[in-house]
């Protein structure tokens, strides 16, 4: 089906001290970026837009360098962290270019399962130990019968819910959408903030009356410091030992440099031409990264 996919990486991820130089969406996971990860999850024809906010000129160096073939639209996102700021806001400064069934997926969010399209409305979920922390579902035969955003267990026990269930059914920041016209009205037309922020749950409201199934899925958050490197220590075959405002990403054929010192990307720069043949082939340099073709050796 023709469909489009969200990634929301507009945030400044100030839990994350990994990725104080620059946008948490490219810390790096089994060497690939956390944003790589998630573009690879979907097939090379589907066109990807990414709502970007904090450090926005990092995500649209490092894409292309790394996805230069692929179609990939950076919408900015002008508040992304002042009063009403969130996911919800995100998305809706998306809405022009998401009028159509699309996925929307956060971008510290990975999972190991296939991604399905959006043939159908769906969030997807896992169990957690905290429901205060997230949005939980209430659920009746696969189906949500109603959200909770950040509601405590005797809170949500005190509405009538079973708060076991609902930690069993938390949303992980993935979700397809096929009802955009349902999805989009509640989300523009509820404006109310939970924690300071304007979330998805209020699009996601709108989708209940017409059936919205939970997808369940083996998920790994790097949204915080602490479960970047339980993720990060999971997928690596190897310990590596990461250095101070710098990264190192394999990315297909080519290799990719960040330094959060942008003059040290200047003056590989100026090496690389000097060593001319001598070296692995030059792809070039945006602001802070830098990309040469990977070259086998012992």
């Amino acid at each position: 089906m023709d469909y489009r996919v969200c990634i929301q990486a507009a945030g400044r991820g100030s839990r994350v001290i990994s990725a104080s130089s620059t946008n948490k969406a490219l810390l790096p996971v089994r060497h690939q970026a956390v944003l790589s990860h998630i573009i690879r999850k979907f097939p090379r024809e589907v066109e990807i837009v990414i709502a970007a906010g904090h450090l926005a000129d990092h995500l649209r160096d490092f894409l292309t360098l790394a996805f230069p073939d692929r179609k990939i639209t950076l919408q900015v996102v002008a508040n992304f962290d002042g009063p009403g700021s969130g996911p919800g806001l995100s998305l809706l400064c998306c809405r022009p270019l998401l009028l159509c069934p699309f996925i929307f997926v956060a971008c510290d969010t990975l999972v190991l399962e296939e991604i399905p399209p959006p043939t159908e409305d769906w969030i997807g979920v896992a169990p957690v130990a905290d429901p205060e922390r997230f949005l939980v579902a209430r659920c009746d035969r696969g189906r949500v019968a109603r959200l909770f955003d950040k509601w405590s267990s005797d809170r949500i026990a005190g509405a009538g819910a079973s708060a076991t269930q609902a930690m069993e059914n938390a949303f992980i920041g993935l979700a397809g959408v096929r009802d955009h016209r349902s999805f989009w009205s509640a989300l523009a037309r509820d404006e109310s903030l939970i924690g300071g922020e304007r979330q998805v749950s209020l699009g996601l409201n709108g989708l209940i009356e017409g059936g919205l199934k939970t997808v369940r899925f083996t998920w790994f958050d790097t949204g915080t410091e602490e479960s970047y490197r339980e993720t990060a220590a999971h997928f690596e075959a190897h310990d590596s030992l990461p250095k101070p405002g710098e990264f190192l990403y394999f990315e297909d054929d080519r290799v990719i440099k960040f330094f959060a010192d942008q003059r040290r990307c200047e003056n590989r720069a100026i090496r690389a031409a000097a060593l001319g043949e001598f070296g692995p082939r030059w792809l070039g340099r945006h602001g802070h990264f830098y990309a040469y073709r990977f070259v086998p050796g012992q």
